[in-house]
């Protein structure tokens, strides 16, 4: 039995955490078998696992067309962004059809994925396009307004949307603060630079029985954007912690750690929460204000409306937008009256 052919038994009954291990291991082989056992990957129940194994096939120039179009519907965000990232290295308007639905994708950059491969189609993505400059994230507009302008440079676009093709983005992946974009401090290598990281952060998690939300805590501080989102979501759905620790993250003297803590108080829907988030509204970081009017509105008791009302009048754009689209959705509950 040669070492390929071992691996590939021992993956059979192996745990998602090993999965992931031995596909690192056989990745760099050139052995037919190897993308043959990938193939088979992507359609493993752990996510992670899917993950690996389509960031080992994007090394390999892998394409199949039904298998990657199938993936761009995967459950997770990561995946069918790698899985989009693969077609845009084989761009065909066969596609439009096919991916017609993923424009309103929950994932802000799965969306902004997508306007890439519609630029590498062509011109006849352009119909796709257009839609997407009704996008209700900013920078997925002004990519589409870019794209628009780069395929067809005639184009009059409606007013309010021609700023947008004036000035790029410099990573379209990252949290705007104050109006300006705020990269991952991670080198931009390949197509998903923090992929690595991140299949590290889910296999550590899977093998630890004990101290999850301890070291969900510890990612918190990591300073790529992406992986902190991992962990905000995992603690989010953590059952029975003791929420104190998360209000002491409020007072953490990083900026993006606070932020994150204010957000799982909103996941977590903790009407406690309002009276702590209260001492936040004037803090210095424009991010912890918007995340701080994001939460009240997902936490949506009355006793929040005169902190949005306040939000509502931040110097940041980004706030004001949050604290009124809470304040709206507040209004189609129609629970309560607004306070004078």
């Amino acid at each position: 039995m040669t070492t390929i052919e071992r691996y590939v038994a021992e993956m059979k009954n192996a745990s998602a955490s090993k999965k992931i291990t031995i596909i690192k291991v056989i990745s760099t082989s050139d052995d037919k078998k190897v993308e043959e056992l990938l193939v088979l990957c992507l359609s493993d129940p752990s996510p992670g696992v899917r993950i690996a194994a389509l960031q080992a096939l994007d090394k390999k120039d892998y394409y199949n067309e039904e298998v990657l179009l199938g993936l761009c519907h995967d459950s997770s965000r990561t995946t069918r962004k790698l899985a989009l990232k693969l077609l845009s290295n084989y761009p065909k308007a066969e596609y439009l059809k096919k991916i017609n639905s993923l424009l309103i994708d929950s994932d802000k950059t799965v969306r902004v994925e997508i306007l890439n491969l519609l630029h590498k189609i062509g011109t006849e993505s352009l119909p796709l396009l257009h839609r997407m400059l009704k996008d209700e994230d900013e920078l997925v507009r002004r990519r589409a307004a870019l794209y628009i302008k780069s395929l067809d440079p005639g184009e009059k676009l409606e007013e309010g949307t021609e700023t947008y093709a004036e000035e790029e983005s410099p990573d379209f992946d990252a949290p705007r603060i104050f109006g300006t974009i705020m990269p991952d401090s991670e080198p931009k290598e390949g197509a998903l630079p923090y992929e690595e990281k991140l299949l590290n952060v889910m296999q550590t998690l899977e093998e630890k029985s004990e101290n999850r939300l301890d070291y969900l805590l510890s990612v918190l501080e990591d300073k790529s954007w992406t992986i902190r989102e991992y962990a905000i979501k995992k603690i989010s759905e953590l059952k029975d912690i003791d929420l104190s620790i998360i209000y002491k993250l409020l007072q953490h003297p990083i900026w993006y750690v606070k932020a994150a803590a204010v957000r799982i108080l909103g996941f977590r829907k903790d009407e406690n929460a309002i009276e702590h988030l209260l001492h936040l509204v004037k803090d210095s970081n424009a991010e912890v204000r918007r995340a701080i009017a994001e939460a009240l509105g997902k936490i949506k008791k009355s006793d929040a409306i005169i902190p949005l009302q306040y939000l509502q009048q931040d110097q940041s754009i980004m706030v004001r937008k949050e604290a009124e689209k809470a304040l709206q959705a507040f209004k189609q509950t129609g629970s309560f009256k607004t306070p004078i």
